[in-house]
């Protein structure tokens, strides 16, 4: 939905232990303040950002936050999905019970299943290998922050309203039920009281 936000985090790396790769890796990047900020970083930002086209702030905030470290955890390292996107109607993210129009963007896989990547990753190239991407905060802009917000709120509204009719419906039966035990009561009674003026009049 063009919403953008901060993500803090750290992921921890290892470097091979082949000399001729940990030669390589000395070429190109003589010193670890080089390997990270050229190497390992840029592939990492790469890999987020791409990664948040996936999903919506609100589902990044909410119910696939671990599947953003998932895929993060998986591209920084085997490089970047392929993807395509396309206009679906989808349920509502604040009321389940509507269905809207959205763009999804979705993640291309090849016959057997597996992810088709735009990469094969940098990091491979150099044997170096990620891992334990943590997300310590994700800093949402003002109008997103808001927008999650809002729709937390309503999401709440909404859950009030279908409680309140459940309990509402709950209630019409149980005096329903009530009504109708009290009339079989009644129609007991009723007969109950014939029967004894009969034997009487007999």
């Amino acid at each position: 939905e063009g919403g953008t936000a901060v993500i803090t985090g750290s992921i921890n790396y290892e470097l091979p232990a082949d000399e001729l790769a940990l030669t390589e890796i000395h070429k190109k990047y003589p010193s670890q303040d080089a390997l990270e900020t050229s190497l390992i970083k840029p592939a990492l930002n790469k890999s987020v950002f791409l990664t948040g086209t996936l999903m919506t702030s609100y589902e990044s905030y909410k119910e696939r936050r671990s599947q953003l470290v998932q895929y993060v955890d998986d591209t920084v390292q085997n490089g970047i999905y392929q993807t395509d996107s396309k206009e679906v109607e989808v349920i509502d993210d604040v009321d389940p019970t509507k269905k809207k129009r959205a763009t999804v963007v979705e993640i291309l896989r090849d016959t057997s299943g597996k992810f088709l990547r735009s990469d094969t990753g940098q990091l491979n190239r150099f044997g170096v290998r990620t891992f334990n991407f943590a997300i310590e905060g994700i800093d949402y802009d003002t109008t997103v922050d808001e927008q999650i917000k809002g729709q937390q709120a309503i999401t709440m509204q909404v859950q009030t309203s279908i409680a309140e009719a459940l309990q509402a419906q709950q209630r019409k039966l149980t005096v329903e039920a009530s009504g109708a035990a009290d009339a079989a009561k009644a129609k007991w009674e009723q007969e109950t009281s014939n029967a004894r003026i009969v034997a009487e009049a007999d």
